[in-house]
């Protein structure tokens, strides 16, 4: 876990579709996308689902103000409970370039995570 140091949150673009896949195969165990606007935020040091267990237990729990962050060959991963959102930042630790920075109601992550768990073999 890294710290985080910045309210970059207060800029993340809200999504309303934005949801967890879980997929097979190295480095694609885990990801949250939007089908509709086609952004996501990857994990790619995840190559399994158990991989990603902490995260999603951290998502179904989070207390407002909790923050998590994960970070591992310069992929980080940041992500901040304010309210009733959750806000995601992806970027490169090393040279602090940005992937995406999205923000999404924590209902429905919720809810889409339910979904995606129930509908996993």
């Amino acid at each position: 876990m890294t710290e985080m140091t910045s309210d970059w949150w207060r800029a993340s673009t809200q999504i309303d579709d934005l949801r967890p896949a879980f997929s097979r195969g190295p480095g694609r165990a885990f990801r949250l996308h939007s089908p509709g606007v086609g952004v996501e935020i990857r994990f790619p040091w995840w190559d399994h689902k158990a991989d990603a267990r902490e995260f999603l237990d951290w998502l179904k729990t989070a207390p407002d103000g909790g923050q998590w962050s994960d970070l591992d060959q310069a992929w980080q991963i940041d992500a901040v409970r304010s309210g009733d959102h959750f806000h995601f930042l992806d970027r490169n630790f090393d040279t602090g370039e940005v992937f995406a920075n999205l923000s999404v109601t924590r209902d429905q992550l919720l809810r889409a995570l339910a979904e995606a768990e129930a509908s996993d073999d």
